[in-house]
């Protein structure tokens, strides 16, 4: 499966954005009970506007990608990257004594580049992929999530403990993975006129 570059690319990137949704159901509501001291019904809100974003453009997401599918990946996964690349920079932003909204527009930023992520990133190592190795390259694809969540807890474990629990370092290492996927769509998630062509010619056969 590794040897097509569309999904390597899908693979490692979905690897790097769930280090949002880890820090955001997680961490951050840690940060925001024992660090900003604020109330746990406070607290439950930090998801609330990843949610409801996620719902909203889920349902018009599609629409925009099909509309001009070559083209509008690109366009929409670097959309994606750099809002996750903004929620996270909120969160590295926190103070004790912050405001819950910024909170609440780190969340809404992640959570419009996860409904992106959603959207694009499975059809967009799909492009090409010949249908029997579809199967395998979806549940790759999804161990890719569980793998890349996995691995973040456990480093992440091990930095606070380094630091005397200092939080904050989860969302500094999560900033800096979510950079360097900016990186990693900007060189690799594209679909050439060649590419587009060569699997024509393949539809066509």
């Amino acid at each position: 499966i590794f040897k097509y570059k569309r999904f390597r690319a899908a693979f490692f990137s979905n690897i790097l954005l769930v280090t949002f949704s880890t820090c955001a159901s997680g961490y951050v509501l840690i940060y925001i009970l024992y660090t900003m001291q604020k109330s746990t019904t406070l607290g439950s809100t930090s998801t609330m506007p990843s949610t409801i974003l996620i719902m909203i453009c889920g349902l018009f997401m599609g629409r925009i990608l099909a509309k001009n599918f070559i083209k509008n990946i690109r366009v929409l996964m670097l959309l994606c990257a750099f809002c996750i690349l903004a929620a996270l920079s909120c969160f590295c932003l926190l103070q004790p004594d912050s405001s819950m909204a910024l909170v609440w527009v780190g969340s809404a930023l992640g959570g419009i580049g996860n409904s992106i992520a959603q959207t694009c990133l499975t059809p967009f190592f799909q492009f090409g992929l010949p249908p029997e190795d579809y199967a395998a390259a979806q549940g790759m694809y999804t161990f890719s999530g569980t793998c890349g969540s996995t691995v973040f807890v456990a480093v992440v474990g091990v930095l606070v403990n380094l630091t005397g629990g200092n939080i904050k370092v989860v969302f500094y290492s999560a900033a800096f993975l979510a950079l360097i996927n900016v990186i990693l769509v900007l060189l690799r998630v594209r679909i050439t006129d060649q590419d587009a062509a060569e699997v024509a010619a393949l539809e066509n056969k």
